[in-house]
């Protein structure tokens, strides 16, 4: 799954989005066994589901992180 959307503006204006989903998700230690980025990926793969199922505009994702 490419996390990434992949829309062209051509698309979007053709589907006319009146909502836009902006995935949001953190980048942090989550243990040996999953990559930083798991909230990030977690996010768009929630966002690509929404816009698989109704006519909305997928942003790019946003990634935050806060060093203690």
């Amino acid at each position: 799954m490419n996390l990434l959307p992949t829309a062209t503006s051509t698309e979007v204006h053709e589907l006319q989005p009146r909502v836009a989903v902006l995935p949001v998700g953190s980048f942090e230690q989550h243990g040996r066994c999953l990559p930083l980025i798991t909230d990030t990926a977690i996010a768009c793969i929630i966002g690509q589901e929404i816009a698989d199922a109704y006519p909305v505009h997928l942003l790019p994702p946003i990634t935050t992180a806060c060093r203690h």
